[in-house]
């Protein structure tokens, strides 16, 4: 995505205001988080204004919805659409009912 984004020639800058981003599933959310900030600061240098950006994961964790939204602090725009919530590990095993 990166070099994509930096081959983009400003008369074609108009069609970068919404950008959808779609992935199968997240766990921790920092790739996802990794590529919207790279990306984000890709074309606020190239076209100084920043885009919208629109991210599908069927099936995501609540710890990916926090890692994801919480780029919103940093001022960049998302919405976050999503099917299922995954339970991790640790809330899907019961320790206790673990043979030690």
């Amino acid at each position: 995505m990166e070099f994509a984004l930096k081959s983009v020639s400003h008369e074609h800058a108009k069609y970068f205001r919404h950008i959808a981003i779609i992935d199968d599933g997240s766990f921790s959310g920092n790739q996802m988080a990794n590529n919207i900030s790279r990306a984000h600061d890709i074309l606020r240098k190239k076209f100084g204004e920043s885009s919208f950006f629109h991210i599908l994961i069927p099936y995501v964790t609540e710890t990916a919805q926090r890692r994801i939204r919480s780029l919103s602090e940093l001022g960049i725009k998302i919405n976050l659409y999503h099917s299922e919530i995954m339970p991790v590990v640790a809330s899907a095993v019961n320790r206790r009912a673990l043979p030690l």
